[in-house]
């Protein structure tokens, strides 16, 4: 007796299917692409705060040899690269300096071609050499009586520095301010208006200012 060759029956996936997958596969990543970028943000800020404790450990070291913080170099050319060099030589105080985790679209060198001077941290000091290698005091009077001998700024989530739209800076009062906990903490970063929000990311050395 002669048998029939089986039949199979052939299965695929019909157009209304494909599309059901398709936008489960959408609605799955907008969910989890904003919270992605979230934990990102939300990295970087851990990992400049982390920068921000070994960096003060590093200067507290070099306050202890030399007498005084790093001065803040008043060169056009090379600026806080200068500065922070001196942390690693001649005395290593550390092994390399950390550059921010987010980079400013002011920074004063954003428009370099050298990636490593776009991605400084902005640094400022009371004790300032200038180009001509003199040595001089180079912050009002107010900041050294509070107390204040360097500062470090890292621009934050939104990739600007609060702290420039704030002209009145120079002459001391918002930093006393700042470190006194008593004004413009609107220049400060907080998650909790937002993972992405304006603010700055501050440190000095008797602090760590914002995200806190």
């Amino acid at each position: 007796m002669e048998t029939q060759p089986s039949i199979r029956k052939q299965w695929g996936f019909t157009l209304i299917e494909l599309l059901i997958v398709i936008a489960i596969i959408a609605i799955l990543a907008l969910i989890a692409v904003p919270n992605f970028l979230e934990a990102q943000v939300r990295a970087k800020v851990a990992r400049t705060l982390s920068d921000f404790r070994s960096l003060g450990t590093a200067f507290e070291t070099y306050q202890i040899d030399y007498g005084s913080y790093p001065p803040d170099q008043v060169n056009p050319a090379a600026g806080d690269v200068e500065s922070f060099n001196r942390l690693t030589t001649p005395q290593s105080y550390m092994t390399i300096v950390p550059t921010s985790a987010f980079e400013a679209s002011d920074n004063p060198y954003g428009n370099s071609p050298d990636k490593y001077l776009r991605s400084l941290y902005n640094y400022g000091a009371n004790l300032r050499v200038d180009g001509a290698g003199n040595t001089f005091n180079g912050w009002p009077e107010n900041m050294r009586a509070a107390g204040l001998q360097y500062w470090i700024d890292c621009p934050g989530p939104e990739g600007q520095y609060t702290l420039n739209d704030y002209p009145a800076w120079g002459d001391g009062i918002i930093w006393v301010q700042l470190d006194q906990g008593v004004k413009y903490s609107e220049i400060l970063y907080a998650p909790t208006n937002g993972t992405v929000s304006r603010g700055d990311i501050l440190m000095s050395n008797k602090a760590i200012y914002g995200q806190q």
